[in-house]
């Protein structure tokens, strides 16, 4: 699957940037999702780490290094061709501990900044530092600077939102919290050794995920645009949560939860409530919608979808709801009903179970309401060319008895390989939100018109991962963003 632009990165740069980059290491599994899982205690989860880490500080370990390796004072400049050695004795328990710690719940991550020829760090002091810059920092810098110890780029990390804070627990740097001015300014690219900084994380919270964002401090490493920050996540597994489940089917859940986390940050990042947001029902915590025909755990999502149709069940007792011919405004101040009950529905409906009895479910997509918001149709002569051809071929058809002037909807597998699994896809009542239901103008008694989708022969014991995309013109569709886009995904078992 290819990530949703995770809000975990590990960015790849050249000689051409004119400032370091911050990386991390160990490598994630999946080098583009920045998830770091295992099971502590249970090595074959983190043996790719350790063994990653392990070919990572081999040259840091070689005991015959070349003649212009010293060990230098870090307060002082080192000769003209002398590199800095890296003693990695000095990081603490992520250098002496079995597996750098993974083993017992805790982790090591270790920073260092991509190697530019002839970069010169410009340090923060105490009167300059930036207003972003965290407290404790400042703090540390004004008593480094008072030892006149300060001049180092200095490094911080932290959980990326206030639970992440809370659940990322003590966290201590080795050999301390800054790279020497010692290692810069450096001619010899061959033998440079990059200084590195080791995050020992002492006592995760196990069981959630946890994101990370660390960040260089500098006056001429930017963070603006990410070059001085590093994204990753963790996830320190409870073994007595996952014993029924395979390891290979986890770690693709688990990469899930990253692409949604990352998808619900950029949504409110940038839709700010301007337009309307595609949105799943049945309603779960990671849009990942997993279940057997035959187990209960199927129930919950039967249940969300019968309280989802409650209201539209219940009408009569509405005054302001009148029925509405096609395309066809309501009266002032009515609202259009919109029928669930009618059999074109099937098999979205309660006395069928919504599917999920059969591995065959129905999942259900409305709008996010946006007040006074209307939308504008697209017609023939201005679709988009990703459009797909099937619902460039909807519109040409419907357009003129004057049918098409719909919110339009389209789902697929995100890869090929989901295209392949997803099956048959159907949706009912059609794949659109008419426009006579817009705007919305926050009467209490307003029906969200719906497009249920019918899952016809789905792949069981795979993950599939879909992707629905809504067609406005004044929908921007943007997936780095996740504007006018939605993703989840479908296991059954």
């Amino acid at each position: 699957m290819s990530l949703f632009y995770v809000t975990f990165l590990f960015l790849a740069i050249n000689s051409a940037i004119a400032s370091p980059v911050l990386q991390f290491k160990p490598t994630p599994r999946q080098s583009d999702s920045g998830l770091i899982w295992f099971v502590p205690q249970t090595r074959t989860t983190y043996r790719h780490y350790v063994e990653d880490l392990d070919k990572f500080l081999t040259r840091y370990k070689n005991g015959q290094k070349p003649a212009n390796v010293w060990k230098c004072d870090p307060n002082e400049t080192p000769p003209q061709n002398v590199i800095c050695d890296v003693d990695v004795r000095a990081l603490g328990p992520c250098s002496t501990a079995p597996d750098y710690c993974f083993y017992r719940a805790q982790i090591c991550i270790f920073l260092k900044l991509s190697h530019v020829t002839n970069w010169v760090p410009e340090f923060y002091n105490s009167t300059n530092w930036p207003s972003d810059m965290p407290l404790s920092l400042k703090q540390t810098i004004h008593e480094e600077e008072e030892r006149g110890t300060h001049r180092k780029i200095w490094v911080t990390c932290d959980g990326e939102t206030p639970a992440d804070k809370e659940m990322i627990g003590a966290l201590d740097y080795k050999p301390s919290q800054g790279f020497s001015r010692q290692y810069f300014s450096i001619t010899d690219t061959k033998n440079y050794l990059s200084p590195l900084i080791a995050v020992h994380f002492e006592r995760p919270r196990t069981g959630v995920l946890i994101n990370v964002e660390c960040a260089a401090w500098a006056r001429n490493i930017p963070r603006k645009n990410k070059q001085g920050i590093a994204r990753f996540g963790l996830l320190l597994e409870d073994m007595l949560k996952i014993k029924t489940v395979k390891t290979s089917s986890r770690m693709q859940l688990i990469y899930l939860l990253v692409l949604i986390s990352g998808a619900r940050c950029c949504q409110s990042r940038w839709n700010s409530n301007k337009t309307p947001v595609l949105v799943l029902r049945p309603s779960t915590e990671t849009n990942l919608i997993w279940f057997k025909p035959t187990d209960q755990k199927r129930q919950h999502y039967k249940t969300d979808l019968n309280n989802l149709l409650k209201r539209y069940n219940n009408t009569k007792q509405f005054e302001n709801v009148v029925s509405c011919l096609p395309h066809q405004s309501p009266p002032h101040n009515k609202i259009c009903n919109f029928d669930v009950n009618s059999n074109v529905m099937a098999p979205c409906l309660p006395k069928f179970g919504f599917g999920y009895d059969f591995g065959t479910p129905c999942v259900f997509l409305k709008l996010s309401n946006v007040p006074k918001w209307r939308p504008v149709p697209y017609n023939s002569s201005n679709m988009p060319s990703e459009m797909p051809n099937f619902l460039k071929d909807t519109i040409t058809k419907l357009e003129p008895r004057g049918m098409h002037q719909n919110i339009w909807v389209s789902c697929d597998g995100d890869t090929a390989a989901d295209k392949e699994h997803i099956g048959a896809l159907r949706y009912l009542p059609f794949n659109g939100f008419p426009s006579q239901y817009f705007p919305y103008n926050g009467d209490k008694e307003y029906l969200d018109p719906l497009v249920a989708l019918h899952f016809e022969q789905p792949m069981r014991g795979v993950l599939i991962n879909v992707e629905c995309a809504v067609w406005a013109r004044n929908i921007p569709r943007d997936k780095e963003n996740k504007l006018g886009i939605l993703q989840f995904s479908l296991m059954i078992d």
